[in-house]
C-alpha cells in the first residue's frame, strides 16, 4: 500500500523516480526495489517528501489537531 502512495507523490508532484534517484546517487533500478519492496524507512521518506517540497504531520485521529511535524531538520546529519 504505502509502494502505491508513494509512487502517487511521484505523479502529483510531476517528479520521476529517475530523476530522485539522480538527486540522491542510487540508481533507478536500486531505488525502484526499495520503493516497490516497501522497504523505504522514515528518513528516506523524510528526504524525498522535502525533495517534493512537502512536510509530513502527525495527526491526532479523534481531534485533527495537528501533533507534530516531520522535515527535513529532523534528521541527523553526519
Amino acid at each position: 500500500m504505502l509502494k502505491e502512495k508513494i509512487k502517487a507523490l511521484f505523479a502529483m508532484r510531476n517528479k520521476t523516480q529517475i530523476e530522485y534517484a539522480k538527486h540522491i546517487n542510487r540508481t533507478r533500478q536500486s531505488l525502484s526495489n526499495t520503493i516497490s519492496n516497501d522497504r523505504i524507512n522514515l528518513g528516506e521518506f523524510i528526504k524525498l517528501c522535502d525533495w517534493m517540497g512537502l512536510e509530513i504531520h502527525v495527526v491526532d485521529k479523534n481531534t485533527k489537531d495537528k501533533i507534530i511535524e516531520l522535515n527535513i531538520n529532523d534528521i541527523n546529519k553526519e
